[in-house]
């Protein structure tokens, strides 16, 4: 996401240390590298007796790109984890949108998507884009503390033929 977790255009060394000072007073240290992650993220869980269930990983804005979400399920990922810092739109129509990317790519792939955020909207998509879990606190589905527990199967479906 440009200003926050990548600047393409600024090569890390002394200038983008620079920028970084520069920015701060105005972030609040909310830039503390300019460096893409790299690679794909696929994480095994394993269970004492039950297969192994595989995540495939998502940073943030990441749920924005399906090219990330179908290659994990082209690598057999069962379900999507989405990890969002959503810090930065406090009360906007932002966090609807992330929530609607995220819906897409269960669609896309029909694999549940898992979504953890610090202030955002933290919920299980199930794998036909339907909310099957949702954090909510007095009402608010944002900017909530709290954890929610389900016992739901994180999996896949076929599509129609």
């Amino acid at each position: 996401m440009p200003g926050s977790e990548a600047i393409d255009w600024i090569p890390e060394g002394w200038f983008a240390d620079r920028v970084r000072d520069a920015l701060d007073p105005y972030t609040n240290g909310m830039v503390p590298q300019m460096i893409p992650g790299g690679g794909r993220g696929l994480r095994d869980r394993a269970d004492r007796g039950k297969p192994a269930a595989r995540a495939g990983m998502a940073i943030c804005y990441d749920n924005a790109f399906p090219s990330l979400f179908r290659e994990s399920a082209a690598r057999n990922a069962n379900f999507h984890l989405v990890l969002s810092n959503e810090g930065w739109f406090p009360d906007s129509y932002e966090m609807d949108s992330m929530l609607a990317y995220s819906a897409f790519r269960a669609i896309e792939t029909r694999r549940s998507v898992l979504r953890c955020t610090n202030t955002g909207i933290s919920c299980l998509i199930d794998p036909d884009g339907s909310l099957a879990s949702i954090l909510t606190v007095d009402g608010r589905r944002s900017e909530v503390e709290g954890y929610s527990s389900r016992a739901r199967s994180l999996g896949t479906r076929r599509l129609p033929t």
